[in-house]
């Protein structure tokens, strides 16, 4: 292959790129028998590095979920490998997306605006926690699902006190197993303590960087104590 058909190529799989980060970025689920004229809690899901909304939606639900919430499965916009896996690498373009699909997401539902929460898997953990201490959007709590990717910038002792004196929540639920990244989870964990922040740390005995069982009664227990 000569260098202009390679450097076509080349061209060419950037523009697919491209073209798929620009594409709407988000799924919704409406609650069963949702009425337009009632206004909803919000629950924002981000799946993990190498990941995708379609994959995270099929398995970060449950009954309280369908039945009240309105829940929006987010996409990162950086391409961890072709065609659709994706990561939250750039976390400042990722914090205006989020904006704007926020704006976009309450524009078009009727949406509690005091009661908006988020979750997220390993990098997209990392990336909840800092919508919450960056205070991008009008989070009431969030929960972090073996964090993974490194703490954000955001995480830090003053962001924390704002968070605190705002009554925001965070639930930290990590796996005894995961090797890799639970040290992240306690690192968060002694940030959040040290500032007296109000935070449940939940710690899922024989489990890895993974999904836990029994996750759909976890979610609900996170959600009784974001809510409070």
């Amino acid at each position: 292959m000569n260098n202009n058909r390679v450097f076509a190529t080349v061209l060419s799989l950037m523009i697919s790129a491209s073209t798929l980060a620009q594409d709407k970025k988000y799924l919704i689920n409406l609650p069963q028998q949702y009425d337009e004229n009632k206004a909803y809690p919000l629950f924002l899901v981000l799946h993990g590095g190498n990941g995708n909304m379609q994959d995270i939606s099929r398995w970060w639900n449950n009954r309280t979920l369908k039945a009240s919430y309105v829940v929006a499965y987010l996409e990162a916009s950086t391409l961890d490998r072709a065609p659709d896996r994706w990561g939250w690498r750039d976390v400042f373009r990722e914090r205006r997306n989020i904006s704007n699909y926020f704006e976009e997401i309450t524009s078009n539902y009727n949406i509690d605006t005091t009661k908006v929460f988020a979750g997220g898997f390993s990098l997209g953990a990392k990336m909840s926690v800092d919508l919450l201490l960056a205070d991008v959007i009008p989070l009431r709590g969030v929960v972090s699902l073996n964090h993974g990717g490194r703490l954000s910038t955001a995480v830090t002792a003053d962001n924390i006190r704002k968070a605190r004196r705002a009554h925001k929540r965070i639930v930290i639920m990590v796996g005894s197993e995961d090797h890799r990244y639970r040290r992240e989870s306690r690192q968060l964990r002694d940030l959040l303590k040290a500032e007296g922040f109000v935070f449940e740390y939940m710690l899922n005995q024989g489990v890895g960087h993974e999904r836990p069982p029994g996750f759909e009664q976890k979610l609900d227990q996170a959600l009784r104590f974001l809510r409070h």
